[in-house]
């Protein structure tokens, strides 16, 4: 299920740089946690997915995680607008991913490097 207009919305996008805002509504937020909302590691992933599919014009499947450090928690509240950098390299069968998400105070939020393989 995609995340773009749930989770997330594409302010700007600039080559392989993307400019994003979290929408403090989503409804994971509930329950990923009451009264203090911190983005679930695993909606960010999804996000830096589709952001390559956005990229590469294909439907993707994750087929590996080489890296994947959460440095700062973002909390949608406080830190809504994110600079997604994201190098794409296109090998035989997958397309190798190297993801940075950086705070509006340019502070590292996640690093990501794993592989993407076209859905069949």
């Amino acid at each position: 299920m995609k995340l773009i207009d749930r989770y997330y919305k594409i302010k700007s996008r600039n080559g392989e740089v993307f400019s994003v805002s979290l929408l403090p509504d989503f409804v994971g937020y509930k329950g990923h946690f009451p009264n203090n909302p911190v983005a679930p590691g695993v909606c960010n992933i999804q996000m830096i997915k589709e952001l390559v599919e956005n990229i590469v014009g294909k439907r993707l499947f994750l087929s590996n995680i080489a890296k994947c450090r959460f440095l700062n928690i973002i909390n949608p509240l406080y830190i809504s607008d994110l600079q997604i950098n994201i190098s794409v390299v296109q090998g035989e069968n997958s397309y190798t991913v190297e993801a940075t998400v950086k705070d509006a105070e340019n502070k590292t939020c996640i690093e990501f490097k794993g592989n993407l393989t076209p859905m069949p």
